[in-house]
């Protein structure tokens, strides 16, 4: 049965959905420094995705009747995350050093997994900001991508750098 509008209106005025603004970020471990501390860059992060898992799966066309689909494996998906530049362009300098701990830049080696890889977290936090409602620890991320930056003189606009992370897996904290 559905409920009445005024429910509907009491729950909004309640404050009972979350609002995407509502978010902290964090990066631990990370094989490169950023100046000024890890958290002064974390306040520079605009936008972030939680992460979503997919589970893979198979056809079974062994029996008579529709086909039925089976789980055996679990993946992630990348996670984004968009991040406000300095005027020393310091955020595309952190991720690119930290992929540069990936590979070394003429010789194209690459390092060993655990030697580059970090941590992060992502967190919804309560309106008040005083405790956090959901969140994730993605374990073993690295900077994937790094976008390129758009330059144009009639773009008032600060410029972002858009990071795409890959990562192991993710856990909820």
């Amino acid at each position: 049965m559905p409920q009445p509008l005024s429910a509907m209106v009491a729950t909004i005025g309640a404050g009972a959905f979350t609002r995407g603004y509502d978010y902290d970020v964090n990066i631990l471990n990370a094989p490169v420094t950023y100046p000024g501390g890890i958290q002064r860059l974390m306040l520079r992060c605009e936008s972030i995705a939680m992460p979503g898992q997919n589970i893979e799966t198979a056809p079974d066309n062994i029996k008579v009747g529709p086909i039925r689909e089976h789980a055996f494996g679990v993946n992630y998906g990348q996670v984004s995350g968009t991040f406000l530049c300095d005027n020393k362009m310091s955020e595309k300098k952190f991720f690119e050093d930290w992929q540069r701990k990936i590979f070394e830049p003429g010789k194209f080696s690459v390092s060993y997994y655990k030697d580059y890889t970090g941590d992060m977290t992502i967190k919804q936090i309560s309106r008040n900001f005083d405790k956090s409602q959901y969140g994730v620890k993605l374990l073993e991320v690295f900077p994937k991508e790094v976008s390129q930056l758009e330059m144009a003189t009639a773009n008032g606009e600060f410029l972002r750098i858009s990071v795409t992370f890959s990562y192991h897996h993710w856990e909820e904290l």
